[in-house]
């Protein structure tokens, strides 16, 4: 992609992906996006989520019953000798027309310890409710880059993803060798 940007062969790229703001803005979206669902921001979720993330979040919200309240804290990030990390970085465009969006997509996995509540009508901390996990998640987010500019859109949350075990991979492995064999007409 910075090949494509430059104007000519001995100018500079216009576009210079900047790796270094993909763990930053993940942590800060991965806490919004946190924060939000648990007390029921559903502008906050609509602005930085996806639409299919969003929806499903506000599915969730809606689903709760109406005398109780949710808070969510983080604690700390834990094992910062690993995390947090890209795993993955992908940039792509989404046709072959010479002026077709590009699609830049990064997967961040971020470790912490949270604080889950959740509070009665009265905004007292219902009995047993209060919960510490250390949890690793691995955050998807996307933005759009226009082709014509260079420029980025915002980045937006797509999803949380579960990290592939060697089981996983070699089942899946089997599955597409079968699919190989016996191609459907």
């Amino acid at each position: 992609m910075k090949y494509t940007s430059k104007p000519s062969f001995f100018k500079r790229a216009v576009y210079k992906p900047k790796r270094s703001v993909l763990i930053p803005t993940a942590k800060a979206m991965h806490r919004a996006m946190a924060e939000a669902l648990a007390s029921g921001d559903r502008d906050t979720i609509n602005k930085i989520c996806s639409r299919s993330l969003g929806t499903s979040l506000l599915a969730s919200i809606d689903t709760r019953p109406k005398t109780r309240r949710y808070g969510w804290q983080l604690l700390d990030y834990t094992k910062k000798l690993f995390y947090p990390s890209v795993k993955s970085h992908r940039i792509t465009a989404l046709g072959r027309e010479k002026n077709a969006p590009i699609v830049r997509q990064a997967v961040v996995s971020i470790s912490s310890r949270q604080r889950r509540v959740q509070y009665d009508a009265q905004g007292k901390v219902i009995p047993g409710s209060e919960k510490e996990i250390d949890v690793v998640e691995h955050v998807a987010m996307a933005c759009v880059v226009d082709p014509r500019t260079w420029a980025e859109s915002e980045w937006r949350l797509v999803g949380t993803i579960s990290a592939t075990t060697l089981e996983e991979w070699d089942a899946e492995k089997e599955i597409l060798k079968e699919l190989m064999k016996n191609p459907s007409p």
